[in-house]
């Protein structure tokens, strides 16, 4: 599941069961993507980005609200670097 789609389904989900699959799935996603380093993470945040623009379907905010919903998952560190790619998507 990409970040998208995770938050997608956070943000319309007022289902409390629902809620707890998001937080499997965001953990899943984090597992996906823990062990990545930084030129790995840059690729699939951009392969993604490409992905929704291609599609019409690329939005900065949910993006940038979907690595906030992980944030407690990963280091500061890799946090920051996201964050960081994030910005020179705007």
């Amino acid at each position: 599941m990409n970040f998208s789609e995770f938050t997608k389904q956070k943000i319309h989900s007022e289902d409390p069961k629902q809620k707890n699959l998001n937080k499997d799935d965001a953990l899943k996603t984090y597992e996906e993507l823990k062990d990545l380093n930084s030129d790995q993470l840059t690729k699939r945040l951009f392969s993604e980005v490409k992905k929704q623009k291609s599609e019409g379907t690329f939005n900065y905010d949910m993006l940038s609200a979907s690595v906030e919903s992980i944030r407690p998952y990963m280091s500061n560190e890799t946090y920051l670097n996201l964050k960081k790619l994030l910005e020179s998507l705007k």
